[in-house]
């Protein structure tokens, strides 16, 4: 049912109600080669075909290491996410702009999940990760990790980053 890349899928060999896909994706193949990855992206893929109609639900699961951005210590970080899209033949589509203007879908000979699988793991990575809920980052003065010892900085004297733009606004 798939080509070399097991994420292109071909309707015509698609049966007709639910065909069922357990896949783990080439991160290469879909451009993910900055991130490190320390589990296989796994992506569980429902292929609905209704007639010429075709539904496909996306499920990935993956872990990627990052640094936290509040102390810098490595950390993994789980990736779970899903995604749904609905596909028309080609042959449906009449060109009129109010139908370009929506979100309607097309496929030919063949439908390519990889860019449904790329969006959905960039969407739901996290902006600013963290090793965990309460980190308390590093002393902006002496840069000691605050999770693992505190430091003798006196807190008082270490100025706001803010400082500065309130001096510019008080005039």
């Amino acid at each position: 049912m798939r080509s070399d890349s097991s994420l292109i899928f071909f309707p015509q060999q698609l049966s007709q109600g639910a065909n069922n896909f357990d896949v783990e994706a080439n991160t290469e193949d879909l451009n993910l080669g900055e991130y490190t990855f320390s589990a296989p992206l796994s992506c569980s893929i429902k292929i609905e075909r209704t007639a010429d109609r075709i539904d496909v639900r996306l499920d990935i699961e993956t872990a990627v290491e990052f640094s936290c951005s509040r102390c810098g210590e490595p950390m993994t970080q789980e990736i779970r996410a899903s995604a749904n899209m609905t596909l028309f033949p080609e042959s449906k589509k009449t060109g009129s702009c109010e139908e370009d203007a929506t979100d309607l879908r097309f496929y030919t000979e063949e439908i390519n999940l990889r860019y449904m699988v790329r969006d959905t793991f960039l969407l739901v990575l996290p902006l600013a990760p963290s090793c965990r809920k309460d980190c308390k980052g590093l002393c902006p003065s002496c840069g000691t990790n605050l999770n693992v010892s505190s430091c003798d900085c006196d807190k008082q004297s270490i100025p706001s980053p803010f400082e500065e733009l309130r001096r510019m606004v008080d005039g």
